[in-house]
């Protein structure tokens, strides 16, 4: 029996020993099993799987990696890494069977073991991490060019990809700018090219940049994540050269408006450095400023204002370990890029040169190195040229092109701030602007005529040009048109006519192309005065005679030609008359005078008055020194003009060679004789002469020019103006009685008494003895002073009584044309109001009706519905009847 129980306790030892040794077998396989499987691609071709284990001791252990698919066999593979890649399966799933085995035993008997099943799904695709092949920073206008390639061999097909480039600064690195940049693969290794500007000076500090890919593929459907960042290039910066101190940037060049930071970067044994800016820059709250580093600071200045063409001072102070307070600055020149060129035109003056011009436009407020450029290009000849920067002139010359007539010109402007350019498109034959023309000449060929000659430099030889002459003198100009063919030794000459002999004239001369080439006119010549010749006297000469019957002799008197009418200078005049039986008398005056006396004895003569002059001699002038006699001659008033003095008389149908009216200037006897002539169709003219004066009485004689002589008409007394008498007159009282007075007067003087006497004003009353004055009135003056004041204000009164008049018949027709409209208006009114009663009527008619109609028009949309809904259900019945007939047609 107890051996029985010997027995079972020696099992029961043996089960809790087995079962101690499973447990602790077991516990020992799991930290061995293979787990957090994890599957990545780089390239689309192989997978990376990575796994870990629990267990701390890697060493020693190797691992059997086995993976299979629907569409391959089972591959398996010892590694000792816990990673293993086999190729990419896309469309299907995989099977992984992971064995962790002991290296120093055999492979037989694995000491833990893991399956897993993966998709697509469950793999993550990152790109590798890309390498910058070349990062050139350029210090002047803190721009970085970056170079990589874009690793496109790697993949086997295109695709797009995104990149990420970060900018970083300082020690530590912060984050300045982060850009996205998009490319796509092709299949070969592309490089990449980017650029892009800091806004902080890169001689500030050190800038570090990296990036980082993310391809888009849109037929894996597994997780794509951005590939790994790459190393970091740097551009060094200046803050950690301890030797020299600046400022950056260097006369920097930026547009208005912009915001520009500024750094001062000092050396080891300074410090304390602060910024000194104009108010213009910086307002009183200040500009935002930090510290790079231990040896560098910047500043930011917000929406800079134009500078001025020397720019603008940036200055940072600090101070040494010696004491000292070391400055360092800089300038900042703000301006504008170039406005496109303005007014672009192009000419040619001689055909042998283009020349080109155009206005800067709006001003850049940059000067110096950083002015606006300018080069002018012509696309169709490839010609360019630059254009002078000292220049003040905004133009260019190039030679007219051989065989070509149409130029494409492009005016390009160019500064630090930004580039524009202005076009234009022309023919060569419609921009031909002339120079002036030169070497003016003139030829005599008449005294009416020249001929014009002029030089015009240009090869015109196949263009048809026009002339514009402008001939002008003192009193007036006018101008020619004249067509010429182009010449080769470009020598001009053309014929002038219709010239006034005798005169100045000025020549001028311009040019265009004739049309239909014509453009603008060419500037003015200068001015090639020339005097034509002389040609005899145009005009023959007024003349008039005095007769001194007593002396038995004659004086011939004539006016002289004017400057127009003289065609020169006149030499003298000669008189000619024809005594009977002799020859004919001659007599020459010289030039200085204008008559001259000849004894008649007891004849008359006709005698003939010419002017000359070195070219000839004038139209003869024919007077008769005979005088009709006649009988009594009446002497008559004229019309005071105000400016002369009207003279009428008669017509006298026996006058053949018209009228004289002579006058004198002086009162007594006639030294300086005046006159006028005129036709015989006039007998009411007005003498008019400058050397009339208002209150002078003037004698004028009419005489009539018949066949055998003149004849006085009459006589006439005139003023210009008459005035009042300068005298009064004196007076004695000769003889007075109870009843009567008799006063004597005498008469004024003629050149006192300054117009026409109407008659006398005689103002008398009772007065003391001894006293010649009335009482009631001071004198004549003040009793003729009276009556002139009371006499306009009658007039005055009249006029307001004719007002009044005029005032009150108008009123008398205006009421009766009211009264007559009012009783029209009234009849209106009565006519409307019954119009309007009617209307009312027939609103009330016509809303009855309106009422009937909506209820029928009610009744009728009810029937119209019920009609509708009718129609609807037979439509339907008999589309229903169609089909089923269809059908069994069918059948």
């Amino acid at each position: 029996m107890w051996i029985y129980r010997i027995q079972c306790c020696l099992l029961a030892v043996a089960h809790l020993y087995l079962l101690n040794h499973l447990v602790y077998s077991q516990e020992s396989d799991s930290l061995y099993k293979p787990q957090n499987l994890t599957c990545v691609t780089h390239k689309l071709v192989d997978v990376i799987c990575t796994w870990t284990t629990e267990s701390p001791d890697d060493f020693g252990y190797r691992y059997k990696f086995c993976y299979t698919s629907s569409m391959s066999l089972q591959n398996c593979s010892i590694t000792e890494e816990k990673s293993q890649t086999f190729p990419l399966i896309l469309f299907d799933s995989v099977e992984i069977e992971i064995s962790t085995f002991n290296s120093s035993k055999n492979m037989e008997t694995p000491i833990a073991t893991n399956q897993f099943v993966i998709t697509e799904n469950d793999i993550n695709f990152i790109p590798p991490a890309p390498r910058i092949h070349r990062l050139t920073p350029d210090y002047i206008s803190d721009t970085l060019e970056l170079e990589w390639y874009d690793g496109g061999s790697d993949i086997r097909y295109s695709m797009d990809a995104t990149w990420e480039i970060q900018i970083l600064y300082k020690d530590p690195m912060e984050e300045v700018a982060l850009i996205t940049y998009k490319s796509k693969l092709n299949g070969n290794d592309t490089l990449l090219h980017w650029k892009w500007t800091s806004n902080i000076p890169f001689n500030c500090t050190t800038h570090y940049v990296r990036i980082r890919c993310f391809l888009h593929e849109n037929m894996f459907f597994g997780k794509i994540s951005w590939s790994e960042w790459s190393k970091p290039a740097d551009i060094p910066g200046k803050d950690t050269d301890y030797t020299r101190g600046k400022m950056y940037p260097t006369d920097k060049v930026v547009l208005v408006g912009s915001n520009v930071t500024f750094c001062c970067v000092w050396r080891k044994e300074e410090s304390n450095f602060d910024f000194h800016l104009s108010p213009e820059l910086c307002p009183p709250q200040g500009c935002q400023n930090a510290t790079l580093s231990n040896w560098s600071k910047l500043i930011q200045v917000q929406n800079v204002p134009a500078s001025q063409s020397s720019g603008r001072n940036i200055i940072c102070r600090g101070k040494n370990s010696k004491g000292g307070n070391p400055i360092y600055g800089t300038v900042l020149f703000s301006g504008y890029p170039p406005d496109v060129p303005q007014n672009v035109s192009c000419e040619t003056k001689d055909l042998k040169e283009i020349t080109c011009k155009w206005e800067p436009g709006r001003p850049t407020s940059l000067d110096g190195s950083r002015k606006t450029s300018y080069t002018l290009s012509e696309r169709i000849s490839g010609i360019t040229i630059p254009h002078p920067r000292d220049k003040t002139t905004y133009q260019c010359n190039f030679p007219v092109l051989n065989n070509q007539t149409t130029y494409d010109i492009t005016i390009h402007a160019t500064n630090r701030l930004g580039k524009t350019n202005a076009s234009l498109y022309f023919s060569i034959k419609t921009r031909i602007h002339p120079s002036p023309p030169t070497d003016l000449t003139v030829t005599d060929n008449s005294p009416t005529n020249i001929s014009l000659s002029w030089h015009l430099p240009g090869n015109f030889m196949k263009t048809q040009l026009k002339f514009q002459i402008k001939v002008s003198n003192s009193t007036f100009s006018k101008l020619k048109n004249v067509h010429l063919d182009g010449t080769e030794n470009s020598l001009y000459t053309i014929s002038m006519d219709n010239l006034h002999p005798y005169t100045f004239y000025t020549f001028q001369v311009r040019c265009s192309a004739n049309e239909p080439f014509f453009w603008k006119w060419g500037n003015w010549s200068k001015g090639l005065s020339h005097q034509t010749l002389e040609a005899p006297p145009a005009r023959k000469l007024d003349v008039w005679r005095e007769k001194d019957a007593e002396e038995g002799t004659v004086i011939i008197f004539w006016k002289p030609l004017s400057i127009l009418d003289s065609n020169g200078v006149i030499e003298g005049y000669e008189i000619s008359w024809i005594v009977p039986e002799m020859p004919i008398k001659k007599q020459s005056v010289p030039e200085f005078l204008n008559n001259t006396k000849i004894k008649l004895g007891s004849n008359d003569y006709i005698f003939t008055v010419v002017a000359k002059n070195k070219a000839g001699l004038s139209p003869p002038s024919l007077i008769n020194s005979a005088e009709i006699p006649v009988g009594p001659v009446p002497t008559e008033s004229g019309i005071a003009t105000g400016d002369g003095v009207q003279i009428t008389w008669l017509p006298d149908p026996s006058v053949t060679c018209g009228y004289k009216v002579r006058w004198c200037y002086e009162p007594g006897p006639c030294t300086a004789v005046s006159w006028e002539t005129f036709p015989s169709n006039v007998t009411n003219p007005i003498i008019r002469s400058t050397l009339f004066q208002p209150g002078v009485r003037y004698h004028f004689s009419v005489y009539g020019c018949k066949d055998n002589g003149y004849q006085l008409l009459k006589y006439v007394d005139g003023y210009t103006k008459e005035l009042e008498p300068a005298v009064a007159p004196v007076f004695n009282v000769m003889k007075t009685t109870s009843d009567s007075i008799s006063i004597k007067w005498q008469d004024i003087p003629t050149e006192e008494i300054r117009g026409f006497i109407k008659g006398y004003l005689l103002h008398f009353g009772k007065g003391e003895e001894g006293n010649t004055k009335p009482k009631a009135y001071e004198s004549v003056k003040a009793m003729r002073q009276h009556y002139n004041a009371l006499r306009y204000k009658f007039a005055r009164f009249m006029k307001h009584v004719d007002a009044m008049r005029h005032y009150y018949n108008e009123l008398r027709n205006n009421n009766e044309r009211v009264t007559r409209q009012y009783y029209w208006m009234q009849q209106q009114y009565n006519t409307l109001r019954s119009i309007f009663g009617r209307y009312i009527s027939q609103s009330y008619l016509m809303q009855q009706h309106y009422n009937i109609l909506r209820n029928d028009l009610a009744r009728f949309t009810s029937y119209a519905y019920w009609m509708k809904h009718r129609y609807d259900v037979l439509k339907y019945n008999f589309d229903k009847y169609i089909m089923q007939t269809n059908q069994r047609r069918q059948w």
